[in-house]
């Protein structure tokens, strides 16, 4: 997280939505959202929506085992994406 955040949620629970700040060192060299800064942002939510929705999952170590982006868009520097 030190290096990929800092990452800020609105709302809480099954409601969550993650965000970031969209800075110079997340940036492609057009200038936009890098697509693995992308993935990562879309990537650290699904565990917390896991231990969400069962308690029992809670303590385990939940691995993504395959995650797929689709871009349709892209962030600027400066940006806060949703």
């Amino acid at each position: 997280m030190a290096a990929n955040g800092p990452m800020y949620r609105r709302g809480s629970g099954a409601q969550a939505m993650p965000g970031l700040r969209v800075e110079q060192r997340h940036v492609n060299p057009m200038g936009n959202l890098h697509g693995g800064m992308m993935a990562s942002l879309c990537d650290m939510p699904l565990p917390f929506a896991a231990f969400h929705q069962n308690a029992a999952l809670r303590g385990y170590f939940l691995p993504t085992v395959s995650l797929q982006i689709v871009k349709v868009g892209s962030a600027l520097q400066g940006v806060f994406p949703t």
